[in-house]
């Protein structure tokens, strides 16, 4: 509908326009990620459109990259990128998150870092509220992937406090499930159920698939990590079944993990359809930030089936070969896996 709206009031304008790029960022909530990512791509290499406009539909198709298994087409983006910010002799903030967002999926975590601090500052004197909350959420990624779990919760904070003072309520649906998502991953879980417990509070909208998702999904791992498996169970199934055949391996990989850890706190002992659905999506995904948990979801499920030389294979190649982030696996999220299963045989 905006697009026949935009094509009657402006049919001088060109099909590569802010408006179209407004559309793509509306689309992530349709989950058809394939699309996005070709639309991005081919809005990358139009010659009609501005440069500014090409760099932030090459951005937003890193993005996208950052979820599959292709490791050379982000290199290829990021080239197209660099030569269109040479051309134009600027180093403007959607060239700033292309870099941000190539290195921490990709390439130099220093890089990736330097480009954070200096998208947010750019964005801090432009005094742009909407794209200074996208900057640090965006941020805080890339410091958490470094391990700079300090930095990442503070830009954070600084987002939320962005939304209370701007009124822009319906934006701490996106930085909270990140809080609590971190405190997961690092084991401060009485602050992931502090930060869950404010999501559950926020009205999210109807159409925001993404956001329910994600506070159904946080509900169902603080519930394994509570020893509450049947709650979790709940959720996996009720909510969360959609992501079984999402676009992007690494959402399957997730959705499949919880469901193997349902198994394993409720049955102490995992399908074979939940195991080979992990197994798929985990080798399409494991290069991918953010991987441990299904990693070892992967790992426990199959040893508790037997399956000890594969489970060690596997869990060694991600760690030793696979895993992007350069700090330690959290050795906690295992230890919980494990406890599932000798919660349920005791």
């Amino acid at each position: 509908y905006a697009r026949e709206l935009k094509n009657r009031l402006r049919p001088d304008m060109t099909a590569y326009d802010e408006l179209e790029l407004m559309l793509l960022r509306a689309e992530w909530q349709s989950l058809n990620w394939n699309d996005i990512l070709a639309r991005s791509l081919r809005f990358l290499v139009a010659d009609e459109a501005s440069p500014s406009h090409r760099i932030e539909a090459g951005s937003m198709a890193l993005m996208m990259l950052s979820f599959q298994v292709d490791s050379i087409t982000p290199h290829q983006t990021f080239r197209k990128i660099v030569e269109i910010s040479v051309e134009t002799g600027e180093e403007t903030d959607t060239f700033l998150q292309a870099t941000m967002v190539f290195h921490t999926n990709w390439g130099s975590f220093e890089q990736a870092v330097t480009a954070a601090y200096s998208l947010v500052a750019q964005q801090k004197s432009r005094g742009d509220i909407g794209g200074l909350f996208r900057s640090l959420c965006n941020a805080s990624v890339t410091f958490r992937a470094a391990g700079l779990f300090d930095e990442a919760t503070n830009h954070l904070m600084e987002a939320l406090a962005l939304t209370d003072r701007h009124h822009l309520y319906l934006s701490k649906s996106r930085a909270i499930p990140m809080l609590a998502n971190m405190s997961i991953e690092v084991g401060r879980l009485d602050d992931a159920h502090r930060w869950f417990a404010l999501l559950e509070t926020l009205p999210i909208a109807a159409e925001d698939t993404l956001g329910h998702a994600e506070v159904s999904a946080i509900g169902a791992r603080l519930a394994l990590l509570d020893g509450r498996p049947d709650h979790a169970s709940v959720l996996v199934q009720r909510d969360l079944e959609n992501m079984r055949n999402d676009q992007v391996p690494h959402r399957r990989a997730y959705r499949a993990a919880l469901q193997v850890a349902v198994e394993l706190g409720t049955k102490n002992k995992v399908s074979k359809t939940a195991l080979d659905e992990l197994e798929q999506a985990h080798l399409l995904s494991r290069g991918n930030l953010f991987q441990a948990f299904a990693t070892y979801a992967l790992y426990v499920g199959l040893t508790s089936a037997g399956n000890n030389e594969r489970a060690n294979s596997l869990l060694t190649d991600y760690l030793n070969s696979y895993r992007r982030e350069p700090w330690p696996a959290p050795q906690h999220i295992l230890e919980s896996l494990q406890k599932l299963c000798r919660a349920r045989y005791n």
